[in-house]
């Protein structure tokens, strides 16, 4: 794998075993990935799979056992020393539970980076207060952590982690400590910074939500491996792994209504309809295929449920509907729909309760 003008990590091959009273452990295998400059790429991950280990490989934290991590195009598993800790202070790192000094103020919290690379007392404030300006804390300087809500420790992680100009921002679990309100401004916050500072984030989470607001693409962590990855409409609507499908549901595919959950059928009794999932995406969302059907075919579509989200500014829709008509004619409609290229899934069948079309 060869780095490019535009690549700003690059893992290749990366392993990572521990040792432990019990034996060996491999918690990473065979993970390969490339980040673009100025990306906002997520990975994600049920609790265990890894995450926190693979982004702690990006910065060394960890040492991996096997494999490569390039950074801005510099091999820095192969970096101690001195050399590590130059490449590190261009690796940027928040954390779930902040790690903030309770004992120092907001303003000396996010100094602290400055203060150990040795600059002046005026060089420091020169640096530090725009960046507590960025991240909107210019009115809490002398505050300590204990004085600060969830959100706002945050921001001075995320002022202290920006202290030295990095590159790249790596981000553990930053919103899970937090509310949803509060998730939501870090995430816009994050945006604004990688927009405007043209900064390459990387954000580890188990939260589907978070990859959906804010990451460019996402690579999907299941015990060690990458199971999937791509950009973030193309996982959310064609989700290949069974992780990945588990992850999406959660957040874009509603469950079915009780009722009707009880009155689905997976075989087609006599008099029974069947009930249709339709996926429409990107351009096929504004395209007015059940009115086409219901006009050219002696098809009705009776609506049970519908939802539209919005993924990296792309429309999903999905909607489900009980078909009304001969088997046949529904038949017809769906491959109708299908040649539209638009995704069809038969949930099953519902008794029928009216008169179908003849």
């Amino acid at each position: 794998m060869s780095l490019t003008e535009n690549l700003m990590i690059e893992i290749d091959g990366l392993v990572k075993t521990f040792t432990s009273a019990g034996g060996p452990s491999t918690v990473l295998k065979n993970v390969s990935l490339t980040i673009d400059e100025g990306e906002i790429f997520g990975i994600i991950g049920r609790s265990g799979a890894g995450k926190s280990t693979l982004v702690r490989c990006i910065n060394l934290l960890e040492r991996p056992t096997a494999g490569r991590v390039m950074v801005g195009g510099k091999e820095v598993s192969a970096l101690s020393g001195a050399d590590l800790r130059a490449a590190r202070r261009g690796i940027g790192m928040i954390f779930q539970h902040f790690n903030l000094l309770s004992s120092r103020t907001v303003y000396d919290n996010a100094a602290m980076p400055l203060e150990l690379a040795g600059m002046s007392k005026a060089e420091i404030r020169r640096e530090v207060l725009p960046l507590l300006d960025l991240v909107g804390l210019s009115d809490k300087l002398g505050y300590y952590p204990a004085e600060l809500s969830g959100g706002q420790k945050q921001r001075v992680g995320i002022a202290r982690a920006l202290a030295s100009k990095p590159k790249v921002l790596l981000c553990d679990e930053a919103t899970s400590a937090l509310d949803p309100e509060t998730t939501q401004s870090i995430l816009a916050l994050l945006r604004d910074i990688n927009h405007s500072l043209n900064l390459t984030i990387v954000l580890i989470t188990h939260e589907m939500p978070v990859i959906k607001a804010i990451c460019d693409r996402v690579a999907v962590l299941d015990h060690g491996e990458i199971v999937e990855q791509g950009p973030v409409f193309d996982v959310f609507t064609s989700p290949r792994a069974e992780v990945t499908r588990s992850f999406v549901r959660d957040v874009i595919d509603r469950p079915l209504p009780s009722h009707l959950a009880e009155r689905l059928k997976q075989d087609a009794p006599v008099d029974s309809n069947v009930v249709l999932r339709i996926i429409f995406t990107g351009p096929s969302a504004e395209t007015p295929v059940i009115a086409d059907v219901i006009r050219h075919y002696e098809v009705m579509f009776n609506i049970l449920q519908a939802n539209v989200e919005y993924i990296q500014a792309e429309p999903y829709g999905n909607i489900v509907v009980e078909a009304i008509g001969a088997p046949q004619a529904v038949q017809e409609a769906i491959d109708y729909i299908r040649s539209k290229d638009l995704r069809v899934e038969v949930l099953g069948h519902v008794a029928d309760t009216r008169r179908a079309v003849a």
